[in-house]
């Protein structure tokens, strides 16, 4: 959830600097629900790719955090197929709620 809002935030402070951007897409005639979906795609393509270094991240180091302080660590969980399913779900969801 932190991170949804500073993604948020971040977003919104970049949102001077798209000003120029959207003028151009108006004056090509794109309508507010093409700007909506775009910024919501880019929205949770940003959320996939750091879900996925998220995952990748996760699954090579905790075992070296689980030596590091003598215990055992593991990252099974994630491997799980049940949960492979709520994976594209979730990037959804975080990725609407962050783009909000």
């Amino acid at each position: 959830m932190i991170g949804c809002i500073n993604y948020m935030n971040l977003a919104t402070a970049r949102a001077v600097h798209r000003v120029r951007e959207v003028g151009v897409r108006k004056t090509f005639g794109a309508t507010l629900s093409q700007l909506i979906y775009k910024f919501l795609c880019e929205s949770i393509l940003f959320i996939l790719i750091a879900f996925l270094i998220a995952i990748v991240s996760a699954a090579f180091l905790i075992p070296h955090l689980g030596k590091f302080v003598d215990s055992n660590l593991t990252v099974a969980y994630v491997w799980d197929a049940s949960l492979f399913g709520a994976f594209p779900v979730l990037v959804i969801l975080i990725g609407l709620i962050a783009g909000s």
